[in-house]
């Protein structure tokens, strides 16, 4: 299938251009040059090299008619070939790639959707691959096992009480 290209919308002078393939490029211009810009030269057009924020998310910066902003590459293409943002909806990769920006692994939705996405993509560690976790998925099947009270549960577990008591009552480890 052929990369589909669309005018970015709210640039003057049909500068930008994003590509269902999440790709953004500048089109040829003409720009003043020359002793006091009196000329004109042609400025080619080109694929623009996306930077990748703190957060993984890829932006390009555009530029022209005195303003200069950056924007995130998901939300280029979505506005440019989706429509404008809902209201209360966030854009989401499908597989939780950051670096994906095709129109197939974007929509619009919640960020309760949002969420969801990272446990069935399983990005966001839960359990025993949590970095702060003590216990394993064995230990919360056995301290839900235990006839015991809590305090002498959480001494066999080195672990709060409490903690115990949001395993056995599914506030915690609710995954299991």
């Amino acid at each position: 299938m052929r990369e589909q290209w669309r005018k970015i919308e709210g640039w003057e002078g049909d500068y930008y251009e994003v590509s269902d393939r999440g790709r953004v490029r500048s089109k040829d211009r003409y720009v003043a040059a020359g002793k006091g810009g009196l000329g004109e030269a042609i400025r080619r057009g080109r694929i623009l090299q996306p930077a990748v924020k703190g957060n993984g998310y890829h932006v390009v910066t555009l530029a022209g008619e005195g303003k200069r902003q950056q924007h995130t590459i998901h939300d280029l293409v979505l506005a440019t070939f989706v429509g404008p943002k809902p209201d209360g909806q966030v854009a989401r990769h499908l597989n939780d790639r950051k670096g994906d920006n095709r129109l197939a692994n974007l929509c619009y939705g919640t960020h309760k959707d949002n969420a969801a996405d990272s446990i069935v993509n399983d990005v966001r560690p839960r359990g025993s691959r949590h970095g702060m976790a003590k216990l394993t998925e064995n230990d919360v099947r056995n301290i839900r096992a235990l006839k015991l009270d809590h305090i002498t549960v959480a001494t066999l577990y080195n672990v709060h009480p409490a903690h115990v008591w949001g395993i056995r009552t599914r506030r915690t480890w609710k995954h299991i």
